[in-house]
């Protein structure tokens, strides 16, 4: 079994994300993205399907015990399957951004609401 360093920590020798254009498709490719798992493709995939750009968007992990996630994305020509990757995750961390305050706001009023004995 794999040293669990290993498996979520990229070396220097690597990428942590690779684009691969589809020599069948125009406009779509597959981002090899290395020590991830469902969390962040079914995040990804999830914001890309709201691009109205997108044609398609797609997840899956080749193999359980190969740290590597592939997201195929298509689009109907009028951005990039890179372009549209980049604003899906910029997308993504405003609404993380915005949900971290939220939850920091919410428990500083629950911490002011307290009474301790």
């Amino acid at each position: 079994m794999a040293d669990r360093y290993d498996r979520f920590v990229v070396h220097d020798s690597e990428l942590k994300v690779d684009f691969q254009k589809d020599t069948r498709l125009p406009n779509a490719g597959t981002f090899v993205i290395l020590r991830e798992d469902h969390s962040i493709g079914n995040l990804l995939r999830t914001q890309l399907h709201r691009d109205e750009t997108v044609t398609f968007a797609g997840y899956r992990i080749p193999h359980p015990l190969e740290s590597k996630l592939l997201v195929k994305v298509s689009t109907n020509g009028s951005k990039s399957p890179i372009v549209a990757a980049k604003d899906s995750i910029t997308q993504l961390k405003f609404q993380i951004s915005g949900l971290s305050q939220a939850f920091s706001r919410e428990c500083a009023k629950k911490e002011d609401s307290m009474t301790y004995r």
